[in-house]
Parts: C-alpha cells; structure tokens; sequence
C-alpha cells in the first residue's frame, strides 16, 4: 500500500482482558480497518500476531499498513525480531514514540530505522509526540540529507484555535504552528486520543469551587452516544478531508470503534451535508464557554 489509510486502529489495550481485545481488533478489522498502530510500549505482543495475520490474510500484505512505534533506544535487532514474530515482513512506518532529550541522539535513532529502511524492513520513518516545532525541522532536514524525510508525526489531537495548550502535563504554546510546519513539509498528522483531549480541556477550565457541579455534566455529555459521533465528525472534517493525515481510534468498546469508522468514512466520501457541519463546528467552542447542557 502507497499511501497510509486515513482511518486507523490503536491498540492500546484498555482491559486485561487480551482474549476480548484480541476479539475486538478483529472484529474493527473485519468491519474494514486497514490500519493498525500499535508500539512495543503497549504490551500487546502476546495477541498481536493473530491480530496481524488475520488481517494481512483478508487483505494481502499490500493491502494492510502497519504502524509501530519504539521508546529509548532504537535496537535493530529487536526491530528485526518483532518483525519476524508478527511474520508481517516489513513496518510500512516506525515512529520513535517519543522525543530524546537530544536532537543528537535522535539523529542517532533515526540512523538505524534508515538503514533498516534500506534493508527493506521499513517503508517509512516517522516521529510521536515530537511537538517542538524547531527540532521537527531540523530532524527533519537531517534525514533529507540521508536521502529521507520525516513521513508523519503522530501527536495528541486537540481542537482548532481552541484554549487547550495544556493536555494531561502536554505544554504547547505553539500548537498552531506545529500544525503549520507539518504542512509546509508535507509531515502527515497522526491524532489520538480526541477524546481526552476535550475532556481534559473541560476540566482544565473548572474552578476548583464547582469541579463536582461540572464533573456531573461532563459525565453526562460524554455518556451520550451522539457525543463521540459529533467528537469524531469535528477532527474528520478539520483534520482529514483533502489532507494524507491520519485520526487514530482506539477500541475500549467495539460498537464506538465501528461507529467512529462509519462516521469517518462517510464524511471523507461526501455523504454529509453542509448542513450537518455546520451543527458540529461549534462543539469545542460550546464546550469552553461552559455551555455544556448544549451538547
């Protein structure tokens, strides 16, 4: 497969319960999924294999991108092992999970996965959490010279223009512009965890006096089953629509995973109307004004 498919499956397992999270991946595979992304710091190996097998049996190797990300130092030989344990042939894209305290040692990093590139075990080469504009760039520039480039950053979702430069200890002033030099240098964006992102931006704005008021609404909001469609309908159309970039769902229940994909996909076909992206632009602004009950 060319190009990465918009819609993505995460793995991180939300239950100790492997057998029904192996059943669930397989379930959003079947639905049609053709996108996984998964890391050696998921501690899902022991059911990935099958997970993996069952779907490269349903669509063909080619047919079916995987994603996986390493933390610290990037070993070859436990790339080459995962590799060779998931029988899967090649990563079509390897993120470091997250940034060194060094530009140097990523630069060190992404030496290995450029020679694992080059070996053909590794199509792409990408970054996770790498949110400081200035170092993207220039980590950037370093692979251009090694006849490379940063393909995608896989960062946590946030809205548009909205006060939420703060996410679970995430500090960004400048998300904006991170945003900006993805684009300018054709980097594709990888969002997860939309969700968390909305509900942390609620309770970073609660005063400390009405955290229990609010927290009752909040969890009524999130508990409605229109709320994750109308979530998922705000980063499609903003993010995804005439764009390579990627939002990334994760299964903690197999029916939102489902939904997340129909919802997608039917908007990333044109089978929405303006009309309805007009009634879920406003969500996240409703959201910080505190006109919760709107939702």
């Amino acid at each position: 497969m060319e190009e990465m498919p918009q819609i993505c499956l995460g793995t991180v397992l939300h239950s100790e319960n492997l057998e029904q999270m192996k059943t669930n991946f397989k379930e959003a595979i079947e639905h049609g999924y053709r996108h996984i992304d998964s890391a050696e710091a998921y501690g899902n190996m022991r059911i990935m294999p099958e997970v993996i097998n069952d779907a490269i049996e349903k669509y063909g190797r080619s047919g079916f991108w995987i994603t996986w990300k390493y933390n610290g130092y990037i070993n070859e030989t436990k790339i080459k092992a995962d590799i060779n344990t998931l029988e899967c042939g090649y990563f079509d894209l390897v993120l470091l999970h997250f940034p060194s305290f060094s530009i140097n040692s990523n630069k060190a990093m992404m030496d290995v996965l450029i020679k694992l590139k080059n070996d053909g075990l590794i199509k792409n080469i990408g970054v996770s959490n790498y949110e400081n504009p200035a170092n993207l760039i220039e980590l950037n520039e370093y692979l251009k010279t090694e006849g490379c480039c940063i393909y995608a950053n896989q960062i946590q979702a946030r809205p548009i223009g909205a006060d939420v430069n703060v996410i679970k200890n995430r500090t960004n002033p400048n998300y904006d512009l991170l945003l900006g030099v993805c684009k300018v240098h054709n980097i594709r964006l990888m969002l997860f965890s939309p969700y968390s992102a909305l509900v942390n931006s609620m309770y970073n704005s609660i005063p400390g006096e009405k955290y229990e008021e609010y927290w009752k609404t909040i969890t009524n909001i999130t508990n409605n089953t229109n709320f994750g469609k109308k979530v998922i309908s705000y980063y499609t159309r903003k993010y995804l629509v005439g764009t390579r970039n990627v939002l990334i769902n994760g299964v903690s229940r197999g029916k939102s995973c489902i939904q997340n994909y129909n919802t997608i996909q039917s908007i990333l076909n044109g089978a929405h109307t303006n009309q309805n992206e007009n009634n879920n632009t406003n969500v996240f602004n409703i959201i910080q004004k505190y006109k919760l009950t709107k939702m």
